[in-house]
């Protein structure tokens, strides 16, 4: 969601709707399928991540202007698979994606979405999420959380879930905070963290 409305991404396709009235009031062409889209926190740039339609097959992310769409910048990194999330910051964007029988999120700098030489290795359905001023990333299949910090990814927590809720990792969510409580849902439910796990 942008300023000027809300992004939404199909087939070669990125539209931008009117949410008072359903409307689209832009309708731009790319190449390949919008499968992931995120809004950076001033609502300036747009994060797109693409993928062949059809095919699990990764094309290069895009940054575009948040209001026109207009592309500013492609970047020269390929996930060669198709995006599993995207979390954007004011520096750049974590992109999370399968690596193989892994997974791993990249982060890709704002201008020019150049990707920064370390990656966080996860697994195949790693996603690296923004909540509470931390990003989460899953561990161990599901069984675990880190909180890291969101430029840097230098780990700064961890929290295990329970044997319930581990089971269960294969439908595990982002992480999200409503207040002051930070939750994620799993296959047994939704599982609150405590803040002490990542305490600012």
């Amino acid at each position: 969601m942008s300023p000027a409305g809300l992004w939404v991404g199909g087939v070669r396709h990125l539209y931008r709707i009117d949410t008072a009235t359903g409307a689209a009031l832009a309708s731009i062409r790319i190449r390949g399928e919008a499968s992931r889209l995120a809004i950076d926190p001033s609502g300036s740039l747009l994060y797109v991540a693409r993928n062949v339609p059809g095919f699990a097959d990764g094309l290069p992310p895009q940054e575009r202007d948040a209001v026109s769409g207009a592309l500013e910048a492609t970047s020269s990194f390929n996930p060669g698979y198709a995006a599993n999330w995207l979390a954007a910051t004011d520096h750049g964007v974590w992109l999370s994606t399968a690596t193989g029988n892994f997974g791993a999120a990249f982060f890709l700098r704002q201008n020019g979405l150049k990707a920064r030489p370390r990656s966080i290795e996860s697994n195949q359905g790693v996603v690296a999420s923004l909540a509470g001023g931390w990003l989460w990333v899953p561990m161990d299949l599901g069984r675990e959380l880190i909180c890291a910090d969101p430029v840097t990814g230098r780990r700064a927590g961890t929290f295990t879930l329970g044997p319930r809720a581990a089971d269960g990792y294969e439908v595990e969510t982002n992480v999200v905070t409503v207040g002051r409580s930070t939750f994620v849902g799993t296959g047994a439910g939704i599982v609150r963290i405590p803040a002490s796990r990542c305490a600012p």
